[in-house]
């Protein structure tokens, strides 16, 4: 909260719009999330919490809703057999060549309409991420 108070709200004018986005939900905290240097996972709340009382926030989500059966298996899987070194992120790894990219780009769009469907109807769909758009409060 001192993070959001002090070093974000600074940067936006009263009355300015902010988009965030966190990793979500505790219970799916992996490895992947120690090589990302995330220290946590957030929920709705949780990140409203955050924001406030800087921002309000003015409509919230979730994100790649698809891939919380897969985190969750990984998530169990590590319970079971914990990692044995700490894993690494490449960033720029993804090469597996323009169908499988295009394919895998139309789940993730699809995914994301699903999300922004969900949010306008308020619906609590769980995603591996939550996001708000929020408004700089007035000093």
């Amino acid at each position: 909260a001192e993070f959001v108070a002090g070093s974000i709200a600074q940067r936006v004018q009263p009355g300015g719009l902010l988009i965030a986005s966190v990793p979500a939900h505790q219970w799916l905290f992996t490895s992947h999330d120690q090589a990302l240097g995330h220290y946590r996972r957030h929920t709705h709340a949780t990140l409203r919490a955050l924001l406030a009382p800087s921002f309000t926030v003015v409509q919230q989500g979730s994100l790649f809703l698809s891939l919380v059966p897969p985190r969750a298996a990984q998530r169990l899987l590590e319970r079971v057999r914990p990692p044995r070194e700490a894993p690494s992120v490449v960033h720029s790894g993804w090469n597996h060549g323009p169908m499988l990219t295009r394919a895998v780009g139309g789940v993730l769009d699809a995914d994301a309409r699903l999300g922004l469907a969900a949010a306008r109807r308020r619906l609590p769909f769980a995603g591996l991420s939550v996001w708000a758009v929020c408004r700089r409060e007035h000093e």
